[in-house]
């Protein structure tokens, strides 16, 4: 716990957070893991230096309470393995990635964060489901690879009487599922700066209809 000094989790190893419990001064080294299992809270407390540097992973099936300074290194993955949630706040690489992996039926909360890479992969999605305009900007890539099985889509906005546009600083793969680009609903666009290029290798994208467009640049 904080009450520990510091702690390091080394390459290798897998510690589960299977109860509640306060941290401080904590590094996750490159090739180890954290996972959070459902229903328990782990909280970053606030103490002398950087509470919690990420070279590995963390996988949050519960809640992480961050208080104190939090970063996520090159290389690093955040996975999130629940439906609904949040994603919690931290200071992301540019080449770190956050994969939404759990979602069913609710999008996780805590997306208006600047992100290193976003992937969505969603194989249990049951229906269409919104990013609300929320996720606006990527220092690296966005990457499609599943909204569940049928027709279910991935919009990016659905919100009323605003335009939005999505910064990409690096590519935007489709490699499954269906992505929306538009708001057919209220008749807002949207504008997509992609600043590597666009890939796509199955799934769908659609970027517009009679009432909305799409400008991908």
């Amino acid at each position: 716990s904080n009450n520990n000094g510091t702690i390091q989790i080394q390459n290798g190893h897998n510690v589960t957070v299977a109860a509640s419990i306060t941290v401080d001064q904590t590094t996750i080294d490159s090739g180890a893991t954290v996972t959070v299992n459902s229903g328990t809270t782990w909280t970053i407390n606030n103490g002398t230096g950087t509470d919690l540097t990420v070279n590995g992973t963390i996988a949050n099936a519960g809640t992480i309470t961050t208080a104190g300074t939090r970063v996520f290194n090159a290389g690093t993955t955040y996975r999130h393995t629940q439906n609904g949630g949040t994603i919690p706040t931290f200071t992301w690489n540019a080449t770190s990635t956050v994969e939404v992996t759990g979602v069913t039926n609710t999008v996780p909360s805590g997306l208006g964060q600047t992100f290193g890479n976003f992937t969505w992969n969603n194989t249990g999605q049951s229906t269409d489901l919104s990013l609300a305009g929320n996720l606006d900007d990527l220092n690296g890539d966005l990457t499609l690879v599943s909204t569940g099985g049928g027709a279910s889509e991935l919009r990016l906005v659905i919100t009323s009487g605003s335009d939005l546009t999505l910064n990409i600083d690096g590519n935007l793969n489709v490699q499954g599922g269906n992505l929306d680009l538009f708001n057919s609903a209220h008749g807002n666009d949207m504008t997509v700066n992609i600043g590597g290029v666009f890939n796509q290798t199955g799934g769908s994208l659609t970027s517009g209809n009679t009432t909305s467009a799409s400008i991908i640049n």
